[in-house]
Parts: C-alpha cells; sequence; structure tokens
C-alpha cells in the first residue's frame, strides 16, 4: 500500500511538470511569434492574429491544468500520514479554491458594468 502512495504521488507530479512544460513551451513560442510582422504585402505570412491567441489561450489552459494537478499532489502527500489528513485537507481546500475561482470572476462583471455606464466619448477611452 506504502508503494501505491508513493507512485500515485510521483505520477502526480510529473503530469503536473509535464503540464508547466508545455505552458511554458506555449507561451515562449507566442513571445517569439507575436512579433513576426503580418501586413508585409511581399512575405506570405502563415502567423496570423488568430493562431498567436490560439497558442497563447493553449499556454494558460495549460498552466490552469497543471495548477490543479498541482493541488491535487497536497492531499496525496498528507495521505501518506493516514485518511484524515486527506479529508481535513480536501475540505480545507475546497472553499479556498472556489474562492479563487469565482471571487476574481466576480470582480470582472462588475468593471464590465461599470464600463457601460461610463458616457459616450469616455466609453471609447476605457475600451482602449
Amino acid at each position: 500500500m506504502m508503494s501505491l502512495k508513493y507512485v500515485t504521488l510521483l505520477l502526480v507530479f510529473l503530469f503536473s511538470f509535464l503540464c508547466h512544460s508545455l505552458s511554458i513551451r506555449f507561451v515562449n513560442q507566442v513571445n517569439f511569434l507575436i512579433n513576426t510582422p503580418i501586413n508585409d504585402p511581399d512575405v506570405m505570412s502563415v502567423v496570423t492574429p488568430t493562431y498567436v491567441s490560439e497558442l497563447l489561450e493553449k499556454g494558460f489552459i495549460l498552466n490552469t491544468v497543471g495548477n490543479r494537478i498541482f493541488y491535487v499532489a497536497l492531499p496525496l502527500l498528507l495521505w501518506i500520514f493516514g485518511p484524515v489528513l486527506v479529508f481535513l485537507c480536501s475540505a480545507t481546500m475546497v472553499p479556498i479554491l472556489y474562492n479563487l475561482d469565482f471571487s476574481l470572476s466576480g470582480g470582472g462583471r462588475k468593471s464590465v458594468s461599470k464600463m457601460e455606464e461610463v458616457s459616450g466619448s469616455d466609453k471609447e477611452f476605457v475600451q482602449v
């Protein structure tokens, strides 16, 4: 049973490392591609703003997945010492992660509604 716990923890850390490494790869590629010229009539470029934004989105998604998998590793690490610590850690982490996910998006909604209330000329300045 002890070897199962260690192997599970190792696999979780390896998968988290893989996701973070791929995330760094995508964001690094975006850093290079964002500076390529796209409106040059002499050069046919396959790099479009849509392609670069898709790469950036993949990088952020992989970073989020890697963070989530890393967060799962803490209860698994405590699993080595017994089931009570796993329960306590999980019961503590669920509200914390919930507040991280939904409190930040709530603030974004408030700023969008404030942007709609701004008058005409100021509205163009806010959107830029």
